[in-house]
């Protein structure tokens, strides 16, 4: 029997930092070095990104599926992340791996691509995923 591929397989269970893992302080220095670059892969709306034009893959979800997600607003999901504390347990090169945010009763998942820079692009959750409950109560719980 053929051994399904990497897309397949299940992901590993998703971990959220515990809020009391990072001070303030930390949250502020990781929220003003994290930069959201974006992926042409999730992009129906890719010209504000830099990118040239669509190229959504089908097995990727779209960022902005229903509306243009504009960088900036990415970028300031991506941050709000960060100051919340949203971050996950598994760091790489001192950048969470993942960091999770919501807008508009839509949670959104960055995912760390490039550990040097600090870069993520990031994706609506599905939110039939038990995780993105998970994210939503914790997002209200850690509020400012």
């Amino acid at each position: 029997m053929k051994r399904p591929s990497r897309r397949q397989r299940v992901k590993p269970k998703q971990a959220l930092l515990e809020a009391s893992q990072l001070s303030e302080c930390e949250r502020q220095q990781l929220a003003d070095r994290v930069r959201y670059q974006g992926s042409p892969f999730h992009k129906r709306y890719p010209a504000d990104y830099g990118f040239p034009e669509p190229k959504p893959r089908p097995d990727k979800t779209l960022c902005d599926a229903d509306a243009p997600l504009l960088k900036s607003q990415a970028e300031e999901l991506l941050v709000a992340g960060v100051l919340r504390g949203m971050v996950s347990v598994q760091f790489r090169s001192g950048w969470p791996q993942n960091i999770w945010s919501v807008r508009e009763g839509v949670v959104y998942e960055s995912q760390l691509q490039n550990q040097t820079l600090g870069e993520y692009h990031g994706y609506p959750m599905s939110l039939d995923a038990a995780f993105a409950a998970v994210v939503l109560e914790e997002w209200e719980k850690r509020a400012p």
